[in-house]
């Protein structure tokens, strides 16, 4: 069985997300949001905010362990090892494009 190819948007913002949160951003819609950790952040402003923040606060490694599509839906599931508490967990990242192919919602949970 094959791994789904991962749209551009996608694929762009797993590789940018660590290194360069502005660039990190265009993966994006201009209305998207995001929620992670119980907390929603909407348009370019709040979800670069999370980038720079809560996003990036502890140091970490990413491993990606599965890939599923279904239409617009992609759902990337990550391990992340770092120095946060409890040091390791695996992420469900679950990414809905819009028709323009940019990221409209991502929803990050356990």
């Amino acid at each position: 069985m094959s791994t789904p190819v991962l749209p551009t948007a996608v694929r762009d913002y797993l590789a940018l997300i660590d290194d360069d949160a502005a660039q990190a951003i265009r993966a994006f819609s201009a209305d998207a949001q995001v929620t992670d950790d119980g907390h929603t952040h909407r348009g370019h402003d709040e979800i670069l905010a999370w980038l720079t923040g809560p996003a990036s606060q502890y140091e970490t490694t990413s491993t990606q362990l599965s890939v599923d599509q279904d239409g617009p839906v992609t759902t990337v599931v990550v391990r992340l090892t770092g120095s946060f508490p409890g040091g390791q967990v695996d992420l469900r990242n679950t990414f809905t494009l819009g028709p323009d192919g940019l990221i409209d919602d991502l929803v990050i949970s356990v």
